[in-house]
């Protein structure tokens, strides 16, 4: 690589190249989600995002900053996920081109509720008390096993599973009313 390709430590920071970057950081959540919903497997959706990821990048001087960013970045994530099945097609566990395309239409329709959702769980989770709050985290962020937050809390797993399904009503009551009151307004 040649001086003229990588970037000079004094050279202004060129603010397109900010922008997309702050855009592209900003979507993962919800790329993540889309790609989720569209592949139902964790480990391919985390796959598919990394490809999407550079394919964004390689095409970050085509964005325009005046241009939304998610439709642009879901059609892309859109090709990779048809590139995903087509390159695994031979394997009896990867859904078909049409069932493909179902899983891609119902998530494109979902993807904007996906969005709403997020931010009403981020409201309600800041609501919680804050021994439910950290419970939420160390099982769902740290992703912690029921026993090991057991022997933590000198609690059975039995007493940490009940706690976890009233935590996750009382966030899917929340998040309810929450989507009704925003979509009210």
């Amino acid at each position: 690589m040649n001086d003229d390709q990588q970037p000079q430590p004094d050279a202004p920071p060129d603010p397109q190249l900010e922008s997309f970057v702050h855009r592209l950081t900003e979507s993962q959540s919800s790329l993540r989600a889309y790609l989720l919903a569209a592949l139902g497997n964790y480990d391919d959706a985390s796959e598919v995002l990394q490809r999407t990821n550079l394919v964004l990048w390689r095409n970050a001087r085509k964005f325009r900053p005046e241009a939304e960013f998610m439709p642009w970045a879901v059609t892309l994530a859109r090709f990779e996920v048809m590139s995903f099945y087509r390159d695994r097609s031979r394997d009896r566990h990867v859904f078909t081109e049409e069932l493909a395309l179902l899983m891609l239409q119902s998530a494109e329709t979902e993807k904007v509720d996906l969005v709403d959702r997020q931010a009403a769980l981020r409201h309600c989770i800041a609501q919680l008390p804050q021994n439910s709050r950290e419970m939420v985290a160390e099982r769902y962020e740290s992703r912690t096993s029921i026993a090991a937050m057991a022997t933590r809390m000198e609690r059975t797993e039995n007493a940490i599973k009940s706690a976890l399904v009233r935590i996750r009503k009382a966030l899917a009551e929340c998040i309810t009313k929450r989507m009704e009151v925003d979509s009210a307004t």
